[in-house]
């Protein structure tokens, strides 16, 4: 094959001179118009950007993004990012504008006025007068032969050997320097012609980081509208709306009983009202506060369960208020009224005769609310929970609250339990309230004595159980009436683990010189909706272990126990949802180097004064863990990078093998093995690179990146131990990656 250079010279330069100069001119007369036109669809392109970019600036000045009357709360974050969107996309499609400007227009605008073409010139100038001499000797010559062929004499012939002569020396002349000519138009045309391509290579790879800065930033959107919980925002919704009680209604239709209450009665009516709709703040639990725990009845302490309900028409009212604080199933115990006037005594049996067997429920109306506590919604507002306990209604005597706050306490935490599985779609128990069952009370002292506490504590005891009355007869006994104490579930949490590890790993000068291995543990919650209470963790297989820290707001360390954690729940669901939770390091020695590297890589350079070359070897390390751990498994994603610094800048094209992605703006190559690299396969591998430069080049580090999911190099785990909240660990992760892994020469 000849060479690039002597291609136009062996076409043009025997050719007739006059042909051959005006087509090397019209050709780049042709080249600078089109530099032009294409230049002008480059700056169309830049103008649509700009274009784009002011429309995008006009959206942020609408009035409807400072407008937040109508946001639901739990979705700002969304819209925060949509709008922080904006001013993202309009950087990043400004970039865009900026490199079409500065890497494709302008280099085509300038290219004929700047470097050798610019020079054409010079060329033009010395072959101008050889060819117009020629053009004049030839039509000199061709007068001679007319004269000389009309009339021979001597001074005609010796004129036109004259003539002869003088064009022979022209010819000499321009087969000097029409070569040279030739040349640097060849040269010409051929840089503007790679010029034309490798602008359009430009403005391609402009586009694609343009593209991949959109697809992250599209990630991070749908990443943001994902976190959005759509029943914790209706939760959200319930907790803090507010409506009007019916309760005030239903108690203004019932006339006032002119009895008397009885010392129970009297002894529940004067007890004070407090608000026990409050839900406790993400920032702490409030405790519940017992409204019979200043206020004693000849009874002793009271607190009310859950009543039992009689036929409307039995009912005797009374004009005295109750107080109904909410219980575990996070509802009002709205009391049902029964007979004011009861026969003392144990044993006493209540005929409600025909009525009471008429009234009994109705077996198809199973799906309906059942009778006893009525739900209403939950509230901080004291005054309003006091509205809404009232009732003109007499009702049972109380079962005795439990004494200890502790317990209170747990009853409270069993109920937000309750309600947060049932957001997340798990069975909650349901109360059979509407089956027919015998209810007891404590036997009502005719003296008004309180009974002993043995008899109040049996009571307790006895009252998780009922006993079923015939379906056609209703029988109550101050003795025998008993309420069912319903106990919510709790259920364990679910949780999602992702335990990743990098690998750190320095080579100087061919010898592994530093090795270090971090590893983080990410929580998340598995389903949607919020939780709280805490949680006891452990760590596990801890044995290489050098160091441990963790989240301070999501975990704290349990005292003088090792590696075992308190998991806050409530911060974990209020948090991004995939926090890292832990971080841990591996303790490694240079003795054990070797084990912990999974890919050997090893650059050699050769630095010559007007380019540098790269020979890069890799293969897998059969002596690391990993291939020890996984042997049929591969390493994915596997690359190599390396840069060049900007002040020896590359100054043609730079060669590689396989194939390799150059970035001019960074100056860096960067190549992507296709397939996978098995850690059983200890082939070596080689990468070739070839760099032309503007000045003397100097070796660079090269860096590797690979990713292997489902192992890692420790049995690092975690479990959940019993505490407050019961957690489960639905799904762990496993993953290891490259992390500062490169070799310096």
């Amino acid at each position: 094959m000849s060479e690039p250079e002597s291609s136009y010279a062996s076409v043009f330069v025997p050719a007739d001179p006059r042909i051959s100069v005006q087509a090397l001119q019209t050709r780049l007369k042709n080249a600078r118009i089109f530099h032009e036109q294409i230049a002008d669809y480059f700056s169309a392109r830049r103008e649509a950007e700009e274009a784009y970019v002011r429309q995008l600036q006009k959206i942020t000045k609408r009035s409807f993004l400072s407008d937040t009357t109508y946001l639901p709360p739990e979705y700002r974050g969304v819209y925060d990012r949509l709008v922080s969107e904006l001013a993202e996309v309009a950087q990043i499609h400004g970039q865009l504008e900026r490199r079409i400007m500065r890497e494709c227009e302008q280099p085509l605008r300038d290219a004929p006025s700047s470097g050798e073409w610019a020079s054409l010139r010079r060329y033009d100038d010395t072959l101008a007068p050889i060819l117009k001499e020629l053009n004049s000797l030839e039509s000199q010559l061709h007068k001679d032969q007319k004269k000389f062929e009309s009339k021979r004499t001597g001074a005609q012939h010796a004129k036109l050997e004259a003539t002869q002569e003088a064009l022979t020396q022209a010819v000499n002349q321009w087969d000097q320097n029409v070569p040279l000519a030739v040349q640097a138009y060849e040269r010409v045309d051929r840089a503007r012609l790679t010029m034309l391509r490798e602008t359009v290579r430009q403005f391609s790879r402009a586009q694609n980081d343009m593209a991949k800065a959109l697809y992250d930033l599209s990630g991070e959107t749908g990443h943001a509208a994902s976190q959005f919980n759509v029943d914790h925002e209706m939760l959200t919704y319930v907790d803090n709306i507010r409506l009007p009680e019916r309760s005030r209604a239903l108690a203004s239709t019932v006339p006032p009983a002119p009895q008397s209450p009885t010392a129970v009665e009297t002894s529940q009516d004067r007890a004070p009202s407090h608000g026990m709709n409050q839900r406790p703040t993400s920032s702490h639990v409030q405790r519940w506060r017992d409204p019979w725990e200043q206020n004693e009845t000849p009874m002793g302490r009271a607190s009310p369960r859950f009543s039992v309900p009689l036929p409307s028409a039995l009912l005797h009212h009374s004009t005295s208020p109750t107080k109904t604080p909410i219980r575990e199933h996070g509802m009002r115990d709205v009391p049902s009224p029964i007979p004011s006037q009861l026969t003392p005594g144990r044993g006493t049996m209540y005929d409600l005769g025909a009525h009471a067997a008429h009234t009994s429920p109705d077996k198809s109306m199973a799906s309906q609310a059942p009778f006893g506590p009525r739900r209403v919604p939950l509230g901080d507002d004291e005054a309003a929970a006091r509205r809404s306990a009232r009732r003109t209604t007499t009702h049972l005597t109380q079962v005795p609250s439990l004494p200890d706050s502790q317990e209170e306490e747990a009853a409270w935490e069993r109920m937000r339990t309750q309600l947060r599985n049932s957001s997340l779609g798990m069975p909650v128990p349901v109360s059979r309230r509407r089956e027919y069952r015998n209810s007891s009370v404590p036997t009502i002292n005719p003296r008004g004595q309180s009974p002993p506490v043995e008899e109040l504590r049996g009571l307790q005891q006895t009252s998780e159980t009922a006993t079923p009355a015939p379906p056609m007869m209703s029988a109550f006994s101050p003795a025998t009436i008993s309420t069912t104490h319903m106990s919510p579930t709790v259920h364990a949490v679910p949780l999602s683990v992702r335990i990743l590890e990098r690998v750190n790993v320095m080579w100087v000068g061919g010898a592994l010189t530093r090795i270090m291995v971090v590893g983080e543990i990410r929580l998340s919650m598995h389903a949607a909706g919020p939780a709280s209470g805490r949680a006891r963790i452990q760590l596990t297989h801890t044995d290489q272990l050098e160091k441990v820290a963790s989240h301070p707001d999501v975990l704290a360390q349990v005292p003088e126990v090792p590696h075992v954690f308190e998991l806050d729940l409530a911060e974990l669901s209020r948090a991004d949802n995939n926090i890292v939770a832990l971080r841990y390091q591996l303790q490694t020695s240079p003795d054990t180097y070797a084990q912990w590297a999974p890919i050997y890589i090893e650059p050699q350079w050769r630095c010559e004064p007007q380019q540098s070359s790269l020979l890069l070897s890799y293969r897998v390390n059969a002596e690391s863990q990993l291939a020890a751990r996984a042997p049929h498994a591969a390493l994915q994603a596997v690359s190599f990078a390396v840069s060049l610094p900007h002040d020896t800048p590359v100054s043609g094209a730079v060669l590689s093998q396989p194939v390799g992605d150059w970035d001019p703006s960074a100056q860096q190559l960067h190549w992507e093995r296709p397939t996978t690299l098995p850690l059983d396969d200890t082939t070596p591998n080689k990468i070739l690179a070839r760099f032309p430069l503007a000045a003397q080049g100097t070796p660079q580090p090269v860096s590797a990146s690979w990713q292997l999911p489902a192992h890692t190099l420790s049995d690092v785990s975690i479990e959940a131990l019993t505490g407050e909240q019961a957690v489960v660990f639905a799904d762990i992760h496993r993953e290891t990656v490259a992390g500062k892994y490169f070799a310096q020469p």
